[in-house]
């Protein structure tokens, strides 16, 4: 988790002054620092990766989690997919369940990295996302509040950062 996100998310949420609610982030397990300082207001907060480890609350494979008797759907205020997206195999299939699973009125952010970025394998990475990909897929049906670029000031590169409320 690069600095220049976390700064970014604080300022979306000054900003709009959403409350969290109940929170679920997908793909939480802590490699190089959490979006979980961001939400410390939040009612509850469920942290899921495929594997165990730092800020793992529950593990299962994000492919899986809307399936019946995972989680209900309309269940969370706020759904967080931080850096997470592009070592999937099917984000577009994750995205889908993670917009099933916001309430009506709720927020999803998801934050990935933009062309240029390096591959980091952990365990694979497959995908980089551009700013249409956010636009027209990741946050259909959504109203997108906003959608950045975070540049890391040490490398100079970028990740997408987009905020959108389930209508």
């Amino acid at each position: 988790m690069i600095k220049e996100i976390l700064a970014l998310v604080k300022r979306w949420r000054k900003e709009l002054a959403f409350e969290a609610g109940d929170v679920l982030e997908i793909g939480s397990y802590n490699v190089n620092g959490t979006i979980r300082d961001c939400f410390k207001d939040a009612k509850s907060y469920l942290g899921v990766d495929q594997q165990a480890g730092p800020d793992v609350d529950l593990v299962v494979d994000a492919k899986l989690l809307w399936t019946p008797g995972v989680l209900p759907k309309e269940q969370y205020d706020t759904v967080l997919c931080c850096e997470m997206l592009e070592h999937c195999s099917d984000p577009f299939r994750v995205v889908w369940g993670m917009a099933s699973i916001v309430r009506t009125g709720g927020h999803m952010l998801i934050t990935s990295p933009a062309y240029g970025f390096p591959v980091h394998r952990h365990p694979r990475d497959y995908f980089r996302f551009g700013e249409d990909t956010y636009r027209d897929i990741f946050f259909n049906g959504f109203q997108l509040l906003r959608l950045e670029q975070a540049v890391e000031q040490r490398t100079g590169y970028a990740c997408w950062c987009a905020l959108g409320c389930r209508r």
